[in-house]
């Protein structure tokens, strides 16, 4: 996460671009005001990777159950885990590891069950993770 300070103006008009803001001049007597945005890194989705129940491919269970989504999966992974990627599959199981690929890609299309905390999102297939760089 990454703290920035911008100066805007009040009462002139502001654009963003390139995540700065740029005051244009427009009236006298501007009140500059300093605020805080703070900028999340976001994870990388590194693609559709197949997983085997014998061995894993990503080694370390991050959880499952009805709240899990990429989101979720990153804090456990990143947060408590320290793991540089996590696994989403079947819908609600997150798994953590250093190191994937150890069965090959899938299709992206493959990893198409809908997340079980954000149904808007994928969260793999049946032995079959997304996998995703952690933030």
């Amino acid at each position: 996460m990454t703290v920035v300070r911008v100066n805007f103006c009040r009462c002139m008009l502001a654009v963003w671009l390139f995540s700065s803001i740029f005051c244009f001049s427009g009236c006298v007597g501007c009140n500059f005001i300093t605020r805080q945005i703070i900028k999340r890194k976001t994870f990388t989705y590194m693609g559709c990777y197949v997983d085997k129940a014998q061995s894993r491919d990503l080694l370390i269970p991050g959880g499952h159950g009805n709240h899990m989504d990429p989101t979720e999966c990153n804090e456990v992974c990143k947060k408590r885990m320290k793991t540089k990627f996590m696994g989403l599959q079947d819908g609600g199981n997150c798994w953590c590891g250093n190191k994937f690929n150890k069965y090959g890609k899938a299709k992206d299309s493959a990893c198409n069950t809908p997340c079980a905390g954000n149904p808007k999102e994928k969260c793999g297939g049946r032995y079959l993770n997304s996998v995703f760089e952690t933030a």
